[in-house]
């Protein structure tokens, strides 16, 4: 794949999803507007995704996606779905903004507009690995992680505090809080009775994540033996819903228990799922998580995750 950088970020295209961030997104597709009269500004609700990025890649022109972790899975999936010749930007706009932090790329909340443009002109193409998670009712290309357990039961929780009361959401560390709030609330039940794997795990565990970036929950690090570009995922357990107050705060990290570029799991009995900070019911059945190629983003630190 060849990997063009635009000239100048000043005809770049933006493609925000100005529902993300409580009104961010508006807020920062009005900014463009006004300081980059010569960039494509558009609502990535309101495209047509596919031609959008086609046309992109005809004029070689810099994507921007300005927008939350499952904004920017889409643009990535859709891109190496079409084969097209593009390393997209991030401007992170929403709660977790894991792969962001990840590629060092900063958003609205973190620095000036002027600044983050300053940062996307000299940002860099990197590659990441795509990941994908095959189950009953479920096929999906995920990037950052996906996990079973009470960490997606906190996520599910989380998803229908921040619907109800977005405001409350607005702050990393209100949402570390409110995450650490729920994690009290939800016990969640024992998963190694009812999550059987291929890989030998044993030990008791509340929640199996598996991981392809080195940031979780908003940015908490797993630990410097995760890549984002080594074509391996590792999977992580977490003892009980009190550990994950503790690891969120900084105190401990999960525990690691296998590198891999495949694992098959069996869940038992309904549990809860979730796939880049996206939480929905999971059914019994045969899971399958393993690598499915790899993207190229553009990242302004090009340092290893």
């Amino acid at each position: 794949m060849r990997n063009r950088m635009s000239n100048s970020i000043k005809s770049a295209c933006f493609l925000i999803n100005c529902r993300s961030g409580g009104g961010l997104g508006l807020r920062l597709f009005q900014q463009l507007q006004e300081q980059l009269p010569d960039a494509q500004i558009c609502n990535l609700l309101e495209i047509d995704l596919g031609s959008e990025l086609q046309r992109c890649a005809r004029e070689q022109r810099t994507v921007i996606v300005c927008g939350g972790d499952g904004s920017i899975a889409t643009v990535l999936d859709r891109v190496y779905v079409e084969e097209l010749d593009l390393s997209p930007g991030l401007i992170p706009l929403g709660t977790g903004n894991d792969l962001a932090r990840v590629l060092g790329c900063p958003g609205p909340k973190d620095l000036p507009l002027s600044q983050i443009l300053e940062k996307l002109e000299s940002a860099r193409p990197r590659s990441l690995d795509r990941m994908y998670l095959t189950g009953p009712g479920i096929s999906k290309t995920w990037y950052n992680y996906c996990s079973w357990g009470v960490d997606a039961e906190i996520a599910l929780a989380f998803d229908k505090v921040r619907a109800c009361y977005p405001a409350l959401c607005m702050s990393a560390n209100m949402n570390k809080i409110l995450y650490a709030y729920l994690g009290l609330c939800h016990p969640g039940q024992e998963m190694s009775s009812i999550l059987s794997n291929d890989k030998g795990l044993d030990g008791n565990f509340r929640s199996l994540v598996c991981a392809n970036i080195n940031s979780y929950a908003g940015g908490m690090q797993f630990g410097r033996q995760v890549s984002s570009e080594d074509q391996h995922f590792d999977i992580y357990a977490l003892p009980h819903p009190l550990s994950l107050v503790s690891v969120l705060g900084g105190w401990r990290r999960l525990r690691h228990q296998v590198r891999c570029q495949e694992a098959v799991f069996e869940l038992k009995q309904r549990s809860v799922l979730q796939c880049d900070g996206e939480a929905a019911l999971a059914h019994p059945g045969v899971y399958t998580v393993s690598v499915a190629g790899q993207n190229s983003v553009l990242a302004a630190d090009q340092s290893t995750d």
